[in-house]
């Protein structure tokens, strides 16, 4: 038995991109982060100390957000990392860093990138 805890739509203004220009400028960014993990409760429990607690795992996707990095897969590989070495009861972290309107010349909604660590 699994279970997954996710915080999906986290929306930032951060300065991440390939070009300096990105980097100055900022733009607007959105995550999606999930773990998968062994349940250490038994059913009837209702205590946080139990599962994995997500304000950690909002608290590492900031932080990470708050650095400068050119590339969303750097962006990925660092929050799943921290994610995955947060609790060891974590099997496996999915996350995915959205860019809203690359400067790519025309209408695009978001580029994004995807991870899953296991």
């Amino acid at each position: 038995m699994q279970g997954r805890i996710s915080l999906v739509g986290m929306e930032f203004y951060a300065y991440h991109g390939f070009y300096e220009s990105e980097r100055q400028a900022g733009n607007y960014f959105e995550v999606d982060a999930h773990a998968d993990l062994l349940p250490s409760m038994p059913e009837d429990s209702d205590r946080i100390s139990n599962t994995f607690n997500y304000e950690m795992m909002y608290a590492i996707v900031v932080r990470v957000m708050q650095e400068s990095h050119q590339l969303l897969e750097t962006l990925c590989h660092l929050i799943a990392t921290e994610i995955k070495q947060a609790d060891s009861r974590i099997l496996k972290v999915v996350v995915t860093v959205k860019k809203k309107q690359p400067p790519l010349g025309g209408k695009v909604a978001y580029s994004a990138y995807s991870l899953t660590l296991d």
